[in-house]
Protein backbone atom coordinates (compact mmCIF):
# COMPACT_ATOMS: atom_id res chain seq x y z
CA UNK A 1 0.00 0.00 0.00
CA UNK A 2 1.39 3.76 -1.14
CA UNK A 3 1.87 6.07 1.68
CA UNK A 4 0.11 9.40 0.81
CA UNK A 5 -0.62 10.72 4.08
CA UNK A 6 -2.27 14.07 2.63
CA UNK A 7 -5.25 15.15 1.07
CA UNK A 8 -5.46 17.97 -1.64
CA UNK A 9 -7.38 19.73 1.79
CA UNK A 10 -4.16 19.81 3.33
CA UNK A 11 -2.77 21.88 0.14
CA UNK A 12 -5.57 24.51 0.37
CA UNK A 13 -5.52 24.71 4.08
CA UNK A 14 -1.63 25.71 3.39
CA UNK A 15 -0.69 29.59 3.99
CA UNK A 16 1.70 28.55 0.95
CA UNK A 17 0.09 28.32 -2.53
CA UNK A 18 1.20 26.35 -5.32
CA UNK A 19 3.65 27.69 -7.48
CA UNK A 20 2.42 27.35 -11.74
CA UNK A 21 4.84 24.18 -12.18
CA UNK A 22 3.02 22.68 -8.63
CA UNK A 23 -0.38 23.41 -9.95
CA UNK A 24 0.45 21.61 -12.87
CA UNK A 25 2.40 18.69 -11.06
CA UNK A 26 -0.87 18.16 -9.08
CA UNK A 27 -3.61 18.44 -11.65
CA UNK A 28 -2.12 16.37 -14.37
CA UNK A 29 -1.80 13.48 -12.26
CA UNK A 30 -5.55 14.04 -11.11
CA UNK A 31 -6.26 14.17 -14.94
CA UNK A 32 -4.13 10.89 -15.34
CA UNK A 33 -6.43 9.44 -12.50
CA UNK A 34 -9.54 10.49 -13.85
CA UNK A 35 -8.85 9.37 -17.26
CA UNK A 36 -7.94 6.14 -16.45
CA UNK A 37 -11.28 5.38 -14.29
CA UNK A 38 -12.86 7.09 -17.60
CA UNK A 39 -11.35 4.64 -19.92
CA UNK A 40 -12.23 1.58 -17.83
CA UNK A 41 -15.61 2.87 -17.95
CA UNK A 42 -16.13 4.49 -14.44
CA UNK A 43 -17.00 8.06 -13.19
CA UNK A 44 -16.02 8.98 -9.82
CA UNK A 45 -19.27 10.81 -8.39
CA UNK A 46 -17.58 12.29 -5.84
CA UNK A 47 -14.24 13.91 -6.58
CA UNK A 48 -12.85 16.71 -4.24
CA UNK A 49 -9.85 17.58 -2.65
CA UNK A 50 -10.87 15.80 0.19
CA UNK A 51 -10.78 12.48 -1.52
CA UNK A 52 -7.19 12.72 -3.81
CA UNK A 53 -4.44 12.01 -1.94
CA UNK A 54 -0.54 12.96 -1.65
CA UNK A 55 2.67 11.22 -0.84
CA UNK A 56 5.24 13.22 0.94
CA UNK A 57 7.00 12.09 -2.72
CA UNK A 58 4.33 14.18 -4.94
CA UNK A 59 2.42 11.37 -5.91
CA UNK A 60 -0.66 12.07 -6.44
CA UNK A 61 -3.73 9.12 -6.10
CA UNK A 62 -7.66 9.78 -6.62
CA UNK A 63 -9.09 8.18 -3.58
CA UNK A 64 -13.03 6.86 -2.02
CA UNK A 65 -13.25 4.24 -5.23
CA UNK A 66 -16.62 3.72 -3.85
CA UNK A 67 -18.03 6.47 -4.96
CA UNK A 68 -17.32 5.32 -8.66
CA UNK A 69 -20.16 4.12 -10.93
CA UNK A 70 -20.27 2.77 -14.14
CA UNK A 71 -21.08 4.81 -17.14
CA UNK A 72 -21.46 4.55 -20.88
CA UNK A 73 -18.04 5.54 -23.24
CA UNK A 74 -20.67 8.32 -24.68
CA UNK A 75 -21.76 9.47 -21.60
CA UNK A 76 -21.19 13.38 -20.43
CA UNK A 77 -18.36 13.79 -18.55
CA UNK A 78 -19.78 17.50 -16.88
CA UNK A 79 -19.35 16.03 -13.25
CA UNK A 80 -15.88 15.20 -13.40
CA UNK A 81 -14.75 18.47 -15.05
CA UNK A 82 -17.40 20.35 -12.28
CA UNK A 83 -15.32 18.97 -9.91
CA UNK A 84 -12.01 19.59 -11.18
CA UNK A 85 -12.89 23.40 -11.72
CA UNK A 86 -13.85 23.48 -8.02
CA UNK A 87 -10.22 21.67 -7.37
CA UNK A 88 -8.19 24.06 -9.23
CA UNK A 89 -9.86 27.30 -7.92
CA UNK A 90 -9.22 26.06 -4.54
CA UNK A 91 -5.91 25.11 -5.35
CA UNK A 92 -5.32 28.55 -6.66
CA UNK A 93 -7.05 30.86 -4.62
CA UNK A 94 -7.98 28.88 -1.58
CA UNK A 95 -11.95 29.38 -1.69
CA UNK A 96 -14.62 28.93 -4.66
CA UNK A 97 -16.82 32.17 -5.49
CA UNK A 98 -20.05 32.29 -4.47
CA UNK A 99 -22.38 31.14 -7.12
CA UNK A 100 -21.38 29.14 -10.40
CA UNK A 101 -18.58 31.98 -10.70
CA UNK A 102 -15.23 30.87 -12.24
CA UNK A 103 -12.55 33.08 -11.79
CA UNK A 104 -9.69 33.69 -9.90
CA UNK A 105 -9.28 37.31 -7.43
CA UNK A 106 -5.33 37.51 -7.48
CA UNK A 107 -4.70 38.56 -10.84
CA UNK A 108 -0.55 39.40 -9.38
CA UNK A 109 -0.27 35.34 -8.37
CA UNK A 110 -2.40 34.03 -11.75
CA UNK A 111 -2.26 37.02 -14.49
CA UNK A 112 -5.35 36.71 -16.73
CA UNK A 113 -2.98 35.50 -19.74
CA UNK A 114 -1.23 32.82 -17.92
CA UNK A 115 -1.73 29.18 -18.33
CA UNK A 116 -3.33 28.34 -15.13
CA UNK A 117 -6.49 30.43 -16.11
CA UNK A 118 -6.44 29.00 -19.64
CA UNK A 119 -6.88 25.77 -17.64
CA UNK A 120 -8.96 27.23 -15.31
CA UNK A 121 -11.10 28.54 -18.20
CA UNK A 122 -11.05 25.03 -19.94
CA UNK A 123 -12.37 23.07 -17.45
CA UNK A 124 -15.67 24.59 -17.78
CA UNK A 125 -15.80 24.17 -21.48
CA UNK A 126 -14.24 21.09 -23.00
CA UNK A 127 -16.28 17.78 -23.63
CA UNK A 128 -13.34 15.08 -21.85
CA UNK A 129 -11.21 15.29 -19.30
CA UNK A 130 -8.47 13.71 -21.87
CA UNK A 131 -8.81 16.98 -23.24
CA UNK A 132 -7.19 18.71 -20.39
CA UNK A 133 -4.10 17.02 -20.86
CA UNK A 134 -3.27 19.09 -24.22
CA UNK A 135 -3.29 22.26 -21.99
CA UNK A 136 -0.27 24.54 -22.23
CA UNK A 137 0.05 24.07 -18.10
CA UNK A 138 0.19 20.76 -19.00
CA UNK A 139 2.51 20.17 -21.63
CA UNK A 140 4.87 23.00 -21.02
CA UNK A 141 5.17 23.32 -17.50
CA UNK A 142 7.85 20.68 -16.73
CA UNK A 143 5.61 19.39 -13.83
CA UNK A 144 6.79 16.23 -12.43
CA UNK A 145 6.07 14.38 -8.93
CA UNK A 146 9.10 15.76 -7.38
CA UNK A 147 8.14 19.06 -7.66
CA UNK A 148 5.27 18.96 -5.15
CA UNK A 149 8.44 17.38 -2.25
CA UNK A 150 8.25 21.02 -0.79
CA UNK A 151 5.06 21.71 -0.58
CA UNK A 152 3.65 18.44 0.50
CA UNK A 153 5.84 18.95 3.46
CA UNK A 154 5.39 22.13 4.48
CA UNK A 155 1.66 20.98 4.20
CA UNK A 156 2.39 18.44 6.70
CA UNK A 157 3.65 20.73 9.39
CA UNK A 158 1.61 23.67 8.85
CA UNK A 159 -1.94 22.11 8.98
CA UNK A 160 -4.21 20.59 11.30
CA UNK A 161 -6.46 18.19 10.29
CA UNK A 162 -9.87 17.47 12.75
CA UNK A 163 -8.11 13.88 13.45
CA UNK A 164 -4.73 14.98 14.44
CA UNK A 165 -6.26 17.92 16.82
CA UNK A 166 -8.75 15.27 18.60
CA UNK A 167 -5.55 13.18 18.90
CA UNK A 168 -3.80 15.92 20.34
CA UNK A 169 -6.45 16.79 23.08
CA UNK A 170 -6.76 13.64 23.68
CA UNK A 171 -3.26 12.75 24.96
CA UNK A 172 -3.18 16.30 26.97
Amino acid sequence: MDDHPLTLDHIVACDAYPSKVQLASILAQVIDGLAYLLEAGFEHRALSCTNVLMGLDGHIQVAALEHCVKRRLTQSQAQCLTALTTITMLLMQKYVKDGDIVGIVDVKRWPGDSSAIEFLSATTSVVAVEHLKKQPLITKSGWSPGQLIGLARLSLITTHTFLSDAEHYEHS
